[in-house]
């Protein structure tokens, strides 16, 4: 998919999550855009992006195709690199808020596209209903639970590298971990 429409779909992704925060917890806009960082944002893009992926199904691994094991955790390079360079023409991510530059205008081009990005949410939130409510800190830790993460990034520490990419077969095939083991939620 062309980076600039993988862009659009990311922020569809951010739109629907935060739609998603604001009902889930009866809160106005405002209150739901502190709850989501930058580092928070591009793990939910991994884990929703994951969520419904088996061996038959990429789920959004066809969307968001260049998935890479960094310290973090997986990134989808794509979006980080747009992210970095200022792309986003929807919202502002800082490292630790997201801000609204205009309204969101859907386009009807991606309906499709659109429809999974709000059916994998769904699936994320039926899987672990307090997702939402892990830091991006507690994020990044789950993404390390995965082996995708744990093989990919131990053979680039081996190379002497903090990154390589992670290919979309290994997410599809692995078994999937959406709850921390030592979670106590507040």
């Amino acid at each position: 998919m062309a980076k600039e429409e993988k862009v659009y779909l990311f922020e569809y992704m951010i739109k629907s999550v935060v739609d998603k925060y604001k009902t889930l917890n009866h809160v106005e806009e405002n209150v739901a855009f502190s709850v989501f960082s930058k580092l928070k944002l591009i793990k939910l893009n991994f884990f929703i992006s994951a969520v419904n992926t088996d061996e038959k199904d990429n789920g959004l691994l066809d969307v968001f195709d260049n998935f890479y094991a960094m310290p973090y955790g997986h990134v989808e390079s794509d979006v980080y690199n747009s992210i970095k360079e200022g792309e986003l023409k929807f919202f502002n991510l800082t490292e630790t808020s997201l801000n609204r530059k205009c309204i969101f205008e859907t386009n009807s081009r991606f309906s499709k596209e659109e429809s999974r990005i709000d059916d994998a949410i769904d699936s994320l939130l039926e899987k672990n209903s307090k997702f939402f409510d892990y830091t991006a800190f507690q994020l990044v830790e789950l993404s390390h639970e995965w082996y995708s993460w744990r093989l990919v990034f131990d053979i680039a520490q081996k190379n002497g590298k903090f990154s390589s990419p992670i290919p979309p077969e290994i997410i599809q095939s692995e078994e999937k971990i959406f709850e921390l083991s030592n979670y106590a939620s507040v």
